[in-house]
C-alpha cells in the first residue's frame, strides 16, 4: 500500500484529538513535538512547565504534526523517505505520548498537514504567542522553520528553539565544533576529559503542562 495513504488513514483512526475552545489566557505556547517524542529529558517540555508555573495566564498546547511530505514525497532515487515500519513505530511513539500527556491532565492535540499551515490556526487572537520545539539542523527542517516564521511574524508570535538532541549539550563544548579535526577520535577524548553530561530533565509531574483549552 502506499505509505502516504496508509499513515493519514491510520491517524485519523487512531487519533481522537481534543477540540481547542475560545480562551482568555493571555499567552498561548504551542509545544510542538517532531523527533522528540518523550516528555522526559525534554527541553522544551520543561520550558512550558516552568511558563505555566510562572504565568498564571499562560497555557500550553501539546502538537504533533503528521507532515504529509514525510510520507507521500518519493525522491529521485525511489526510496520513500517513510517505509512502513517506520510509520508503524512513529504511530506508536505518537500515541504514547498522547497517552503520558493525558497521564498528568495535559494532552495531544494531532493534526496532518504542514505545520507551517497547521500552526498559525491555533494562535491566539488577542495575546502573546509562542511556538516551543527542539532545534533541528538539516535543511528541510531549517526550511519548514524558515517558512513557520515567515507566517508568524504578523500574528504576534514567535519561533522559539531549544538544543536538546545530543548527549553532550551544545553550550557545555570546551571547545567549538569548528575547531573538530579530520580525525575525530582526539577531539572525543578532549570533550569526554573537559565536559560532562548533563543529568536528565525529569518529566512533569500532574497538571505540570495545565490542561486543553
Amino acid at each position: 500500500p502506499h505509505t502516504g495513504i496508509a499513515v493519514s488513514s491510520a491517524a485519523q483512526k487512531s487519533f481522537r484529538s481534543p477540540r481547542i475552545a475560545p480562551t482568555m489566557a493571555a499567552q498561548r505556547i504551542v509545544l510542538w513535538f517532531r523527533n522528540d517524542l518523550r516528555l522526559i529529558d525534554n527541553y522544551i517540555v520543561a520550558e512550558a512547565a516552568s511558563a505555566i508555573a510562572s504565568k498564571g495566564t499562560c497555557e500550553v498546547v501539546p502538537l504533533y504534526c503528521f507532515d504529509p511530505r514525510h510520507f507521500s514525497a518519493v525522491p529521485k532515487y525511489g526510496a520513500r523517505k517513510t517505509g512502513l515500519f517506520r510509520a508503524q513505530f512513529l504511530l506508536e511513539s505518537v500515541n504514547n505520548l498522547k497517552s503520558r500527556l493525558r497521564e498528568i491532565g495535559s494532552d495531544l492535540l494531532v493534526l496532518h498537514g504542514r505545520p507551517e499551515d497547521e500552526i498559525p490556526k491555533l494562535l491566539l487572537q488577542e495575546g502573546t504567542n509562542e511556538v516551543l520545539t527542539n532545534e533541528e539542523v538539516t535543511a528541510e527542517e531549517l526550511q519548514v522553520d524558515s517558512n513557520l516564521e515567515e507566517t508568524l511574524g504578523p500574528k504576534n508570535a514567535r519561533l522559539t528553539k531549544l538544543w536538546g538532541s545530543t548527549l553532550y549539550h551544545r553550550d557545555d563544548l570546551p571547545m567549538p565544533v569548528s575547531s573538530m579535526q579530520d580525525v575525530f577520535t582526539p577531539w572525543k577524548d578532549e570533550l569526554e576529559a573537559k565536559s560532562r553530561i548533563r543529568a536528565c530533565i525529569p518529566p512533569p509531574s500532574a497538571n505540570d503542562l495545565g490542561c486543553i483549552p
